[in-house]
């Protein structure tokens, strides 16, 4: 999974890249690679991001038999849908998969740490992936009542917006599941440029090397007020820690898609 999108400010990240699910690191600093944790992150403030889902893949098959475990990030953004990278969900040979999926997927909603209890916990029944970009949305056995959706931004991002990064990844470019932390983490990054399907982000804080790692792909992006909306989805970026910029797929530009596969617009209607 490819993890592509700074003056100090104090919030949240893990490192992006999934590594292994929803990115995983590269081997060069300068190299694209699948997000994964968010390196030089803070803990997430208790009870804060209850639409931040954490993307379980316990049990993947290889072509040749053998099985890995992986993680990703995703965000709520229907009741019963979360929006995340498209690589997250793929086949033993990496491939990007729709419909049913493979093998189980679980999302765990509402719990601010992996030892906690309480939340939602909820299988993934089927996979929509974007035509156009590394985005997928997973829809759940059963509507999760009890959290609000994550709103998603119509407003085109700029330079110099200022945004908090929430994911579940490593702290580092190791993807190894035992190293993921064991809280939430977040960081703050600002836009450093756009193209018409994507935003370049880099952080700002709590330190500038604060970057997405495995285990980080799909996290959201999310305008840092009481009322959070999701600017964009983390999709890719260098082997983490890192000081440079991740690659995220712009909200805006997926607004109408997400309304039409979710029912979401008609449910607001």
């Amino acid at each position: 999974m490819p993890l592509s999108p700074k003056t100090p400010k104090t919030t949240k990240v893990a490192a992006a890249g999934l590594a292994v699910l929803v990115a995983v690191a590269g081997v060069v600093l300068a190299a694209n690679v699948p997000a994964t944790a968010v390196a030089n992150g803070e803990d997430a403030p208790d009870g804060a991001h209850p639409f931040v889902a954490r993307l379980s893949m316990p049990e993947i098959v290889r072509g040749d038999g053998s099985r890995y475990a992986s993680e990703c990030t995703g965000a709520l953004v229907a009741p019963q849908w979360v929006i995340t990278a498209g690589h997250c969900l793929h086949d033993g040979d990496r491939n990007r998969i729709s419909g049913t999926p493979r093998y189980p997927v679980l999302a765990v909603l509402g719990r601010d740490r992996r030892s906690g209890s309480g939340g939602t916990t909820a299988e993934v029944v089927r996979v929509v992936q974007n035509p156009v970009t590394d985005v997928a949305l997973v829809e759940l056995a059963e509507p999760v009542g009890s959290i609000e959706p994550l709103e998603v931004r119509t407003e085109e991002p700029e330079q110099g917006d200022e945004v908090l990064l929430a994911g579940w990844g490593s702290t580092d470019g190791n993807a190894d599941l035992a190293g993921r932390p064991e809280h939430l983490q977040t960081a703050e990054f600002q836009v450093t440029r756009t193209t018409p399907t994507e935003a370049f982000i880099e952080a700002t804080g709590p330190d500038l090397l604060t970057s997405a790692c495995p285990g980080d792909s799909g996290a959201p992006f999310l305008t840092d007020e009481d009322s959070p909306e999701l600017v964009a989805t983390e999709i890719s970026g260098p082997t983490c820690p890192h000081s440079s910029e991740e690659t995220a797929a712009r909200a805006d530009v997926l607004a109408e898609w997400i309304a039409a596969e979710t029912g979401a617009g008609e449910a607001r209607e």
